[in-house]
């Protein structure tokens, strides 16, 4: 079969991402595990810094070897706003 015109992609099935560990786990960087992550898998925080200005930070914490890669907030949704 051949693929004329790609689709959208699906968000509860879940998207493909490598471990990279850009974030902090067990002390060291990602291992490069190939991931299906799904929504419910990516963690979210909140928060305002000292000027007031706010954002939200999201991650997926690696099953592998524990890091954590962040993701951007459009990964699975089409608007940024939770």
């Amino acid at each position: 079969m051949k693929v004329l015109k790609k689709g959208s992609e699906n968000e509860v099935f879940g998207k493909e991402f490598t471990c990279v560990g850009s974030g902090v786990g067990k002390g060291k960087g990602g291992c490069g595990a190939v991931l299906l992550v799904k929504p419910a898998d990516v963690s979210e925080h909140h928060y305002t810094d000292i000027s007031g200005t706010g954002d939200t930070e999201y991650w997926f914490v690696c099953p592998e070897c524990g890091a954590k890669t962040y993701v951007s907030s459009s990964v699975f949704y089409k608007s940024s706003a939770y």
